[in-house]
C-alpha cells in the first residue's frame, strides 16, 4: 500500500509540473538593409563597406551608436516602436547620409511567458542623398517572428 501511495504521489507531482516555455533571446524586430553596388551595365552586386558607422536617432533620446567602424555587407536596424519615423545616420568613412523610414507598427503578444513584440510595415523610405544613390524595398513586413535572414531594403551606392 505504501508503494502505491508513493507511486501515486510521484505521478501527481510529475504531471502537475508546468513546463516552462523557452523564449527567443530577442523579441526586437530588426529591419535588414543590404548594401549593393549598381554597375554601369545595370548589374547589381553585393558590396562590403569598410569603416561603416551607423547611429540611430530617436525623438527625445540621445543618438545611439549601432555599428562602429565595421566592414559590413548588411546592417540590422531597430525601428522605433514609439514613433512612425525611424532615422539612421550612415557614415561610410568618406561621407555621411541619413536614412529616413516611415512605418506603421503593431504591438502583439507572443505569449504570456515571452511577452510582447512589435510588427512593422515600411511605408516610405528616403535618404538625404549624400552617398546613397538609391533605395529598393525588398520586403516591407518586419516582424521578430519572421526569418532573421530576410532582407527588407537594398541600399545602393
Amino acid at each position: 500500500m505504501k508503494h502505491v501511495v508513493l507511486l501515486y504521489t510521484l505521478l501527481l507531482l510529475l504531471t502537475s509540473c508546468a513546463t516552462q516555455e523557452v523564449c527567443d533571446d530577442d523579441d526586437q524586430s530588426y529591419m535588414v538593409a543590404r548594401f549593393k553596388t549598381l554597375e554601369n551595365d545595370g548589374l547589381v552586386g553585393d558590396t562590403i563597406l569598410s569603416g561603416m558607422s551607423i547611429y540611430g536617432i530617436r525623438e527625445g533620446k540621445a543618438d545611439s551608436l549601432l555599428y562602429d567602424l565595421l566592414s559590413m555587407s548588411k546592417a540590422e536596424l531597430p525601428l522605433d516602436p514609439n514613433n512612425d519615423i525611424s532615422r539612421f545616420v550612415l557614415n561610410n568613412g568618406i561621407s555621411i547620409d541619413t536614412l529616413f523610414l516611415t512605418h506603421s507598427s503593431e504591438v502583439y503578444l507572443i505569449n504570456y511567458t515571452c511577452g510582447f513584440a512589435s510588427r512593422f510595415t515600411l511605408e516610405q523610405y528616403t535618404s538625404a542623398r549624400g552617398w546613397i544613390k538609391d533605395l529598393e524595398l525588398r520586403d516591407g513586413k518586419i516582424d521578430a517572428e519572421l526569418e532573421t535572414d530576410e532582407e527588407h531594403l537594398w541600399i545602393y551606392f
